[in-house]
């Protein structure tokens, strides 16, 4: 009755699973997975396009719910935008310049993003995920980027609502940014939390059957 909101599934979902470093958007971005049993830090490693270069590696708005997030930029440099006292939009004529051998450390409920601003050099950036949500996370860049990719490839716009239950089951919402510094927080992470709620699971997930994860994009890592 509501398929008309769905925005369709992808024709075919690359299967992805099982590969360490998965490419993305014509080769020009990559995604690669630590496991565990490699006792690393960093739970992934992303290659980010040159700017310019529309890639859904640059990160909308968003908090992490349930962790601090640590992000050490590898090459090139990085412009991080961070507000850690409201839920207001941080200032974009004010980045934070993370460059290549540097970390920054986003606190749990940060409203953030991020994105490379070199027309001319890719940014790698390494990812620090919690052991205990590493597999929450692989399942969410796993989820998330494959299945804009695939939607790219067949020529289709990708669903909001499936974006948005993928990013309830990460516990990574979408921020919705409150336009007052009197304003508390909590008010903007709340309302933040109602719009991937209803949207990914009420409509998403039990009106339109999406799913939060899908088997061609990922497989709980077995030790």
């Amino acid at each position: 009755m509501l398929s008309f909101l769905a925005g369709g599934h992808p024709p075919r979902r690359s299967n992805t699973a099982a590969q360490s470093k998965v490419y993305y958007e014509d080769g020009r971005a990559s995604q690669e997975f630590h496991s565990l049993a490699e006792n690393s830090r960093y739970g992934v490693t992303h290659v980010i396009p040159k700017a310019g270069i529309p890639s859904a590696f640059n990160p909308p708005l968003h908090f992490h719910a349930v962790q601090v997030e640590t992000l050490t930029v590898r090459e090139g440099v990085g412009h991080f935008f961070l507000n850690t006292e409201t839920c207001m939009v941080p200032d974009a004529s004010k980045p934070t310049v993370i460059n290549a051998g540097e970390t920054i450390v986003i606190p749990m409920g940060a409203y953030h993003r991020f994105e490379n601003p070199d027309p001319d050099n890719v940014m790698v950036l390494q990812i620090a995920l919690d052991p205990d949500l590493r597999d929450a996370e692989h399942s969410f860049f796993r989820n998330f980027l494959g299945y804009i990719d695939d939607c790219k490839k067949g020529k289709m716009e990708p669903s909001i609502f499936q974006l948005l239950l993928f990013l309830y089951a990460s516990s990574t919402p979408l921020a919705v940014p409150i336009p007052s510094p009197f304003i508390p927080a909590f008010v903007g992470r709340a309302v933040s939390w109602a719009l991937v709620y209803v949207g990914g699971v009420l409509i998403g997930e039990l009106l339109l059957g999406y799913k939060g994860s899908y088997d061609e994009y990922f497989k709980k890592e077995t030790e």
